[in-house]
């Protein structure tokens, strides 16, 4: 805990089921890259909040009252939703088995699926009204990685 810190010593032994065998991997624990599982995370929630933070610093700050969703039609943003409109379902799911390690999983996955949608769509452009659209998608998914993590007890950097 010491070399690693508590969140990411959390997170790796609630990745696991209690009935499966465990690899603590120090050296990937100890980096700050994709291959560290809450890394990946937590950096998902720090640029989301980039996003933001950029958006509130623009001249025109975008509201997300009156985002209209029915703009969203890439193929990453369905795909994205769809994955955000699971995570109430996870999380019972977990609870009702008593895995938090379901929870990690979904959390891993919507991070992935938030990275592929950072890439292929950009976020903030001249169309306000897509713009409008898919910060409100992205503060959704600011909301459900702030949920999932604070279920697990890890911290949300605004920054990395």
């Amino acid at each position: 805990i010491d070399e690693i810190g508590v969140d990411v010593a959390r997170f790796i032994f609630l990745m696991r089921r209690l009935d499966s065998h465990l690899d603590f991997d120090i050296e990937v624990a100890k980096k700050e890259s994709n291959d560290n599982p809450v890394y990946y995370i937590q950096y998902a929630h720090a640029r989301i909040c980039s996003i933001k933070e950029f958006n509130d610093k623009q001249e025109e700050r975008l509201s997300l009252e009156g985002a209209s969703l029915s703009l969203l039609s890439h193929k990453t943003e369905k795909v994205f939703i769809r994955a955000l409109s699971e995570f109430p379902f996870v999380v019972q799911s977990a609870g009702d088995a008593l895995e938090p390690s379901k929870i990690v999983t979904y959390l891993n996955d919507l991070s992935r699926k938030f990275h592929s949608f950072y890439t292929e769509c950009r976020v903030v452009s001249s169309d306000k009204e897509l713009s409008r659209a898919r910060l409100f998608l992205v503060e959704c998914a600011r909301i459900v990685l702030s949920n999932g993590l604070n279920l697990l007890n890890i911290a949300l950097p605004e920054k990395m």
